[in-house]
């Protein structure tokens, strides 16, 4: 099974969307990788849906203020990432996963089987709650039949990805069981890799799914899992007020974009902003100027910095998307699950 997105079929021709992103022209993070990683994160973050019309590479380059070879290089990479993909005479859109959309004579079928159901539940006197009980038991039953799965959350560090997947136990509950790996690992040791063998699902980041089919190979299916900012990220950021000196850290500098992104979202009002990559020799003075210090997953370490005037110092953290497990990954694991069982 492979659940990575293909080329969309039934995107509506509607106007594209305008990106809501920006390209810092004084960042050291070349303008393409900045490009890509907004679109990347609008799409692990479901802010662009499935089926969404991007821009032109020219309507963005004119947005951006920036050359249309720039656009092009990052629509580029992204489309090697299977995460857009063009047609021909209509645009660029995001991928539709497979998955999600149930074709229409899918649908007729099992509208003629619950036809059926209910004219059976009618001749043996069934009214429509004692149906409903009846079905709601079967359900329950074959829940607990099924075979329990093996999933494995691959993430880029340690204990974010171990928090990621205790998130995603507490929205499956007992329907798998997870474990925990990072794509360096998987990269870097062949014995991590052969361990994957045995899981029945591995779920990644949308921009690591096509990676991470090359690395295991085509016999376990690889899915993406989509985030949200978690509450307390974004109520702590609403709670500062605008006269806020307020320092944005980050491991790698494409991360700094999104961080920058993501304050300038939910606090649009704080005006003193600054943004530093970890491993700049300016840090440790930025750190010693600022109020309130927002660091990115992976950059935990320039809390040892803390002092001076800091008042507060919180992490930007990511949660699985639950609309999303909903909707897509909980069917997929039941329908593993029953063919697997």
């Amino acid at each position: 099974m492979d659940t990575v997105g293909a080329t969309p079929k039934s995107a509506t021709m509607s106007s594209p969307l305008r990106l809501s992103m920006t390209v810092d022209h004084d960042s050291n993070t070349p303008p393409s990788l900045q490009i890509k990683a907004q679109i990347e994160y609008s799409i692990a973050c479901s802010e662009l849906q499935p089926g969404t019309q991007l821009p032109s590479v020219r309507e963005l380059a004119t947005q951006l203020r920036v050359a249309p070879v720039t656009v092009f290089q990052a629509y580029q990479r992204l489309k090697e990432e299977r995460l857009i993909a063009s047609q021909s005479g209509r645009g660029t859109f995001v991928v539709r996963k497979p998955g999600i959309y149930i074709e229409p004579k899918q649908i007729q079928h099992f509208e003629v089987l619950i036809d059926t159901l209910i004219m059976e539940a009618q001749s043996l006197g069934f009214n429509i709650l004692q149906l409903q009980e009846q079905i709601a038991t079967h359900w329950r039953v074959s829940l607990q039949e099924n075979h329990k799965l093996k999933v494995a959350v691959i993430g880029i560090f340690q204990e974010p990805t171990r928090s990621y997947a205790n998130d995603l136990n507490r929205m499956i509950g007992n329907l798998a069981e997870l474990g925990v790996f990072t794509i360096d690992d998987i990269e870097q040791d062949p014995a991590e890799r052969n361990r994957l063998q045995s899981f029945d699902l591995l779920v990644t980041f949308p921009h690591y799914v096509l990676k991470l089919k090359q690395l295991v190979g085509a016999q376990v299916p690889v899915t993406d899992l989509h985030f949200i900012p978690s509450e307390h990220t974004r109520t702590s950021l609403a709670k500062l007020v605008s006269q806020t000196r307020l320092l944005g850290v980050a491991i790698f500098p494409e991360f700094l974009t999104l961080l920058k992104l993501g304050i300038e979202r939910f606090a649009p009002h704080v005006r003193h902003t600054r943004y530093a990559v970890l491993g700049d020799p300016k840090v440790k003075e930025l750190v010693r100027q600022c109020q309130v210090v927002v660091y990115a997953t992976g950059a935990e370490s320039v809390r040892k910095l803390l002092g001076g005037e800091v008042q507060q110092s919180f992490e930007y953290r990511h949660v699985p998307d639950s609309a999303f497990v909903e909707e897509y990954l909980l069917p997929l694991i039941r329908s593993i699950s029953m063919r697997t069982g």
